[in-house]
């Protein structure tokens, strides 16, 4: 038997800052990537490299960005749409379905979407993650 967990029910929440903290769902979202964790790489071969191959170290982590579509909803729009104009940053939280909870700060770092026809409308937000990525259970 499979140990996979449904993708329902997961939620993407903001922090309000305070003390202690108190997260939003952020409603209506469509998809919910998981930070994409990455590393640097530095380029440290010379000319008398072992086997005349490429020789790396690791560099910084970088956390990528997260873009999240959603169904236009108005209210958190505005939330993040006033993120985007201040550049605050602000806690974020991805909490799947088995209560499994990823933890960020990163800001907004662009805002979109679409009406079509035929469609609902859409939005999408782009979350630069900064700093690292926690994994915690509730």
């Amino acid at each position: 038997m499979s140990d996979a967990i449904a993708a329902t029910e997961t939620q993407f929440k903001r922090g309000d800052g305070a003390s202690p903290e108190v997260f939003t769902h952020i409603g209506e979202v469509i998809t919910v990537p998981l930070p994409n964790l990455d590393s640097e790489e530095i380029d440290v071969t010379h000319l008398n490299s072992p086997s005349q191959a490429r020789e790396y170290l690791l560099g910084f982590k970088d956390s990528g960005i997260l873009e999240l579509p959603m169904n236009f909803v108005r209210t958190d729009y505005e939330v993040l749409l006033d993120d985007y104009d201040t550049q605050d940053i602000h806690n974020y939280q991805i909490v799947l379905s088995d209560e499994t909870t990823f933890e960020f700060a990163g800001y907004v770092k662009g805002l979109g979407g679409e009406a079509g026809t035929g469609k609902q409308v859409t939005a999408t937000v782009r979350i630069r993650i900064t700093g690292g990525v926690e994994l915690v259970s509730a």
